[in-house]
Parts: structure tokens; sequence; C-alpha cells
């Protein structure tokens, strides 16, 4: 067709977003953006510089524009359906427009593909917790990821807030006292070990006065016929 951009044409572009991609220099993102428009433009939607093209650019605009991120993200998936990371950004994408059953859908197909990544299941078993206020079914999520990864101060958080929420405090501080220890410039995690350290002393404030009757109460005496 007249018009009609080259194979030539779209193979030079792909090389040259490839390269931007790939360089350190301080206008290289700016100049692979622009190169990656117009290469997600000029190639065929269903060809592989086009799906190329799409997976990175929605990579790149997920944050800064979720709804067009989502929207090149779901043509990667409909033709590259074992892109565990394109339906994984598709869940981020989600998530930041709040569309929270559908970012929990997206990350779900992720892990199907890849049953152990922490960090699939760590968002989702985040979005479960803190986003639908369904602890019980985040945790299972959230001990898969702190299994897989034990040592990162997130996942140790996340697990330590749906405990607490589920009323695990013992199991839901020594997590939260980690995640203190192992990133000690992180604001939230010792708000979140405050929260479950008050949380302790509130329930045993409660039990008291149950614990200190129990202790006044003196034996009755068994009856002798």
């Amino acid at each position: 067709m007249a018009g009609s951009p080259r194979a030539d044409d779209i193979e030079a572009l792909w090389e040259r977003a490839e390269a931007a991609l790939a360089s350190l220099e301080p206008r290289a993102r700016e100049d692979a953006r622009a190169l990656l428009i117009r290469l997600e433009r000029a190639a065929p939607p269903q060809s592989e510089a086009g799906v190329w093209a799409a997976r990175q650019l929605g990579e790149m605009l997920v944050e800064e524009s979720p709804w067009r991120a989502a929207l090149l993200l779901r043509r990667v998936t409909s033709c590259r359906t074992d892109d565990d990371a394109a339906y994984a950004l598709t869940g981020l994408a989600h998530a930041l427009l709040g569309n929270l059953a559908m970012a929990i859908a997206s990350y779900r197909r992720a892990i199907a593909l890849v049953p152990r990544s922490p960090w699939y299941h760590h968002n989702v078993g985040h979005l479960l917790d803190v986003g639908l206020g369904k602890p019980a079914a985040a945790v299972n999520h959230l001990r898969i990821a702190h299994k897989e990864r034990p040592e990162e101060d997130e996942i140790a958080a996340s697990l330590a807030h749906c405990l607490a929420r589920l009323g695990e405090l013992a199991e839901a501080e020594r997590l939260a006292r980690y995640a203190v220890s192992a990133n000690r410039t992180h604001a939230g995690h010792r708000q979140l070990l405050e929260w479950i350290e008050k949380t302790d002393r509130e329930q045993a404030t409660r039990r008291a006065p149950v614990e200190k009757r129990r202790a006044r109460a003196k034996p009755r005496r068994p009856r002798v016929d």
C-alpha cells in the first residue's frame, strides 16, 4: 500500500529504539520514548515489532499514564499469553487506576505462569489486605512471598500488617521489628511497628480486668453432704 512504512524502515526504527533503551546517556529515555511511539504506530499491531514496542512503551508509561499503559499491555497479552511480566505490569496499571479486582486478576495470571514469584504473590496479598480489606484471603500469598524472599523488608512488613489484622500479634511484631531493623530509614515500617505495639497493649488492657477478677475469685468449698 502506498505510504505504508517499509519493512526496512520498521527494522531501522526497532534497532534505534533498542539502542536508546540500552544507552546510559541523560537524554536516552526521552529518545527511546519518541522512537517507541513511532515504532508502535508504524508497525502492524500483531507483528513482532509492534508487540515489542507496545510492551516497552507500556512499561515506560505505566506510572505516568496507567490507562494508556493498560491498553498497550492488553495488546501484548492477547498475542503473548506467556509474558508474565506483561500481566504483572497490567496489574500495576489497574492498581494505580483503582481497579483493584482487575489488578488482582492480572497478577493471578502472572502467578499462573511463575507460581513462586515472591513479588507477584506480594502484590496480590497487599491488594487483598490493604486494598480490599480481606486479610484472610491475603495471608497465604504473603507467606509464600516471605518464604521465597525472607530478607525483603517490604514483604516482611506487608505480612506483619496482614497478621496483625488477623490477631496474630506476636508474629506480626517480630516481622515488623525485622522490617525496621532491615530498613531504618523507612518511616512506614516504624509506624507499622508502633501500630502493632499499640494494638497489643490495648488488647492486653482489655484482658487485664478479666484476669484480675479471676485471680481475686476464691475457689468454692466443695460441697459435702
